[in-house]
């Protein structure tokens, strides 16, 4: 919780109404445009806490979380055609204590697993709240939901990390940090103000690589089915002797950790597919400005990583068009991704053209929090809901590399789903172990490859 020195972002005047962001008004439009104000895109988390609980500590600390970021004191307030934020001055933060002597694990866990999920009132709010379910004097289950509105995923970490510390500094007795001078309030306004010189770049630039991406077809038959079939999910684990490998190779390779699991992915993917021309949709934290690294609000935005295989290019080139595409991608990031298709592709329906059906992601695993003495340990959540016909969620430990890959059972049955993980697998160390191999040794780049594609 250290200051920041310089901020580039001005404080906003008091009387300054609060503009939703680019992002917030982008990506939450369908409604805005419908008035929906009561919705359930949450971001949550749930973990079970062994040990004595100081629960009147825990309360302050939440309480006083929300005091330090006024983006958990955020509703919406319709006003005319804009929709604006509203801080509220008021105490928020509660925690709601459940009873639960006496039920199962698996039962409270489902009782809990519907708290976080529960639709939020936008204009009444709060639009985060707190779970504590008690199941003995030295057992609970913590339950945190917010609607993505006012966080994401990187929002999520900064608030574990302050709880922690908020809780250890009230147990000590020590004074409580003040708030954040640049607030997401301040962030919202100053990006309003911004020239649209580089929203003009950034589409200029996107312009190119979202025109024509192809659609993937990862079984027989037609690939615009109607009815969805449900979704599934293959848990994979890299190992320890590999990860390490993979992670010392990609440094000496001149490659991010991210960027080799990208090319492997993408390889897997056009096997499993046929198809040479694969666009990835992956995650921008958009965190670059000092000040925004440790703010609570909705900054992340999406990026589309398109890469196009032919049979005469190496593994080595592969991960080369990877890394350029990446540096690229990301150096445009800024623009939020609606607006960039808002002007490449005007009138687009999203229901019936998806800009991509892969999405990837590569996050830090949560670091180890503890509530003094007592072990916040993550739990599993069975929901493996999914947005687009393939997902790789991947989490990066210490000396460990785990995830799943979810997908949706309309695109891709099981055991597509479980070659395209093995597949990535496969790749990755054959980048490492023949990186000048040509794609044409893996039926890979031409018309000819396909599902069930062998690779030695």
């Amino acid at each position: 919780m250290q200051p920041v020195r310089h901020s580039r972002i001005p404080l906003r005047a008091p009387d300054t109404p609060v503009p939703l962001s680019l992002r917030q008004e982008s990506s939450f439009r369908k409604i805005w445009s419908h008035w929906k104000l009561v919705d359930a895109t949450n971001i949550f988390f749930i973990a079970w806490l062994n040990g004595q609980v100081d629960e009147e500590a825990l309360a302050g600390s939440v309480r006083h979380l929300a005091r330090r970021h006024e983006s958990l004191r955020m509703t919406v307030r319709p006003g005319g055609e804009r929709i604006y934020l509203v801080v509220s001055d008021e105490q928020q933060g509660e925690i709601q204590v459940f009873p639960a002597g006496g039920q199962s694990d698996q039962a409270v866990m489902m009782t809990a697993s519907q708290f976080v999920q529960e639709p939020f009132d936008l204009v009444a709010g709060p639009l985060a709240r707190m779970g504590l379910y008690r199941l003995s004097p030295v057992r609970r289950l913590l339950a945190i939901s917010a609607h993505h509105l006012i966080a994401d995923g990187a929002s999520l970490a900064v608030a574990l990390g302050e709880l922690v510390e908020l809780y250890t500094t009230t147990r000590a007795g020590r004074p409580l940090p003040t708030a954040p001078a640049i607030q997401y309030g301040d962030y919202t306004v100053w990006q309003r103000r911004q020239t649209g010189d580089e929203s003009r770049r950034d589409v200029e630039y996107w312009r190119p690589r979202l025109t024509g991406i192809p659609r993937l077809c990862f079984r027989d038959g037609d690939p615009a089915q109607p009815h969805r079939q449900g979704t599934g999910s293959c848990d994979m684990d890299l190992g320890a002797d590999i990860f390490a490998m993979v992670r010392e190779w990609s440094q000496r390779t001149g490659v991010t950790l991210f960027m080799a699991l990208l090319a492997a992915t993408v390889l897997a993917v056009s096997e499993l597919s046929g198809e040479q021309d694969i666009a990835v949709g992956c995650e921008a934290e958009n965190r670059a400005l000092p000040e925004t690294r440790s703010m609570i609000g909705f900054l992340f935005n999406v990026v589309v990583l398109r890469v196009t295989l032919d049979e005469e290019m190496t593994l080595r080139e592969v991960l080369e068009q990877v890394r350029t595409v990446c540096l690229g991608a990301y150096a445009h990031s800024a623009t939020p991704i609606e607006q960039v298709l808002d002007e490449v592709f005007p009138g687009r329906d999203p229901a019936t053209i998806p800009l991509f059906q892969v999405h990837f992601t590569l996050q830090p695993r949560l670091p180890r929090f503890a509530l003094g003495d007592v072990q916040i340990e993550p739990a599993d959540i069975a929901s493996v809901d999914t947005g687009y016909d393939l997902e790789f969620h991947l989490w990066q430990g210490t000396d460990a590399l785990s995830g799943q890959v979810r997908f949706d059972r309309t695109a891709i049955d099981d055991c597509g789903a479980e070659q395209v993980m093995g597949r990535m697998r496969a790749f990755l160390e054959a980048m490492m172990d023949h990186p000048d191999r040509r794609l044409s040794a893996y039926g890979l780049g031409s018309s000819g490859g396909g599902a069930g594609t062998a690779a030695s």
